[in-house]
């Protein structure tokens, strides 16, 4: 799937996980849905963890993060999302435990990674679209889609875009992943870069695991 926004590729990367018939009825349904959930058109991970709730998916969330880290607010990405999103964000994590969400502050390691995506379950991550250097993609070709997706993508350091780890191979130490930037073309790149993008200051090191295909 591609995103349609400059604004959905996390929403996209939750449609990628959902079964058809959810899928098709968040599709549908997106603009409604992002009212419901009062994210409208910015999301963070923590929006993300609650949409994978509402369509009863198990996952476990980790950041390094429980809330939103101030400092980034010198990131050009989050000068206005912050303050715009704050106290959603804020009460979102606050009330995680009441439902029963997986939500820890923790780092996650490589080995970690690999081990859950050698069960075929996705993981939903967000990274650093600047530093995702995909080997089947010409830079040319990465740049020009970031461009259309991100207005202001090529002017600031940090663009944050989620995608979703869907495989990897050990022996040649590659990632494989669904990047709603480009939709149907599985992406992959190596362990490193891939470390690079998701570990760069402003992910938080976000990071959702899925658990169980329904």
């Amino acid at each position: 799937m591609r995103q349609q926004y400059s604004w959905d590729c996390g929403v996209t990367c939750i449609m990628m996980i959902l079964p058809k018939r959810e899928r098709q009825y968040l599709a549908d349904n997106l603009q409604q849905v992002a009212l419901e959930e009062n994210f409208h058109n910015s999301t963070w991970s923590i929006d993300l963890a609650y949409l994978l709730y509402r369509f009863g998916i198990q996952f476990r969330y980790y950041t390094i993060t429980l809330g939103v880290d101030h400092g980034l607010s010198k990131e050009k990405f989050y000068q206005t999302a912050i303050s715009k999103d704050e106290l959603r964000v804020v009460d979102r994590f606050e009330r995680a435990s009441e439902l029963g969400l997986v939500v820890e502050k923790r780092s996650v390691s490589l080995m970690q990674i690999t081990e859950h995506l050698k069960n075929c379950l996705p993981i939903i991550v967000l990274t650093n679209a600047h530093l995702l250097q995909c080997r089947l993609c010409s830079f040319s070709e990465t740049r020009a889609r970031i461009r259309d997706c991100f207005a202001v993508a090529c002017d600031v350091p940090y663009q944050g875009h989620f995608v979703v780890l869907v495989g990897c191979d050990e022996n040649s130490g590659l990632i494989y992943y669904a990047n709603p930037s480009v939709g149907k073309k599985v992406c992959c790149c190596t362990f490193k870069h891939m470390e690079d993008a998701r570990l760069s200051y402003g992910t938080d090191e976000d990071i959702i695991f899925i658990d169980r295909d329904r």
